[in-house]
């Protein structure tokens, strides 16, 4: 903006002077105003731009001990499981039901069929085969007794999604 045209009717119109403190400094919000600035920001969406300016303000950021530890308390029992907004309940995937199931039993260490313990691999089969959430739902087996499961029960494993034989049916 070009300098001289424009004539300020009152020198410092609403803003600070030097050395003026803020009207908020010192004061508390009320629950219910904080509730309801809580409230505002669901479902707000941020910009592109804005997500790449958070992001690369971050890049370096290296918290102490003490500052992980207090997130990680802050962020107990929030965003999981039921609770976070991209849970899909029984309509989850083949691939995200075992990641489930890993993480609620652990990762399979024997197979409950042959009772092998020195395999290579050991993976969490569906009992039923109808893959809902269910920890009771899954054994432990080595990967030729899974392969054999499947094959008795007319499954087979196809790019990790259960599907019939066609031949068997």
């Amino acid at each position: 903006m070009p300098t001289g045209i424009y004539v300020r009717t009152k020198p410092n119109s609403g803003q600070f002077k030097k050395g003026q403190e803020s009207w908020i400094k010192g004061k508390k919000w009320s629950e219910e105003s904080k509730r309801k600035m809580s409230e505002s920001h669901i479902g707000l969406k941020v910009s592109e731009k804005t997500r790449e300016k958070m992001r690369t303000r971050m890049i370096g950021w290296n918290p102490s001990e003490e500052i992980r530890k207090r997130i990680r308390e802050n962020r107990k029992g929030k965003c999981i499981g039921k609770i976070h907004p991209k849970w899909k309940g029984e309509k989850v995937g083949y691939d995200a039901l075992h990641d489930w199931i890993k993480r609620k039993k652990g990762k399979a260490k024997q197979c409950v069929h042959c009772g092998t313990k020195d395999a290579k691999r050991y993976e969490w089969s569906n009992i039923d085969h109808k893959y809902r959430r269910n920890v009771d739902d899954f054994i432990e087996l080595c990967t030729k007794c899974h392969y054999k499961y499947h094959q008795d029960n007319n499954l087979r494993i196809h790019y990790g999604f259960i599907k019939q034989s066609l031949s068997k049916i």
